[in-house]
C-alpha cells in the first residue's frame, strides 16, 4: 500500500521504549486507585505520522502484537515522539510483550520491545 500518498496502512511496526513513571508508581501503591493505575498503564504515545498511517485519532485504541503476546491500549499523540517509536510506562501490562530467548540475549527484554500496531475497530 502506498503510504506516501496519504493512504492508511493496516499495521505499523514500532519499537516500544518503556520508562519509569513516578505517577504510575504512586497509583500502584494507593489502596483505592486500581482504575487510575490501569488507565495510566494502558496508554502508548505515538507520533502524528504513525497515527496518520494507521488512520486513527488521539484517544482511540490500538492492538500491540509481537511473538510473545498482544495487548490493547489507548493512543496518545506525542509531538516529541519519532516515527516508528512508541513510549509506554513500565508496568505489568507491557510485560506481556516482553520476552526472553536465551539463545538470542542474556537478559529479558523489557526496555526496547519490537511490536506491530493495529487499529482497533471495536
Amino acid at each position: 500500500m502506498n503510504t506516501s500518498s496519504g493512504e492508511k496502512s493496516l499495521s505499523v511496526p514500532i519499537v516500544i521504549v518503556t520508562y519509569k513513571d513516578v505517577f504510575l508508581w504512586t497509583e500502584r501503591y494507593r489502596h483505592d486507585s486500581d482504575t487510575k493505575y490501569g488507565k495510566r498503564a494502558s496508554q502508548i504515545s505515538l507520533s502524528a505520522h504513525d497515527l496518520r498511517l494507521l488512520g486513527i485519532d488521539d484517544s482511540m485504541y490500538v492492538k500491540l502484537t509481537n511473538e510473545f503476546g498482544s495487548i490493547v491500549v489507548q493512543v496518545k499523540l506525542d509531538p516529541r515522539c519519532a516515527k516508528g517509536y512508541g513510549f509506554m510506562p513500565a508496568s505489568q501490562l507491557i510485560n506481556r510483550l516482553a520476552g526472553y530467548d536465551p539463545t538470542r540475549v542474556k537478559r529479558p527484554n523489557t526496555k526496547r520491545i519490537e511490536a506491530t500496531v493495529y487499529p482497533c475497530v471495536e
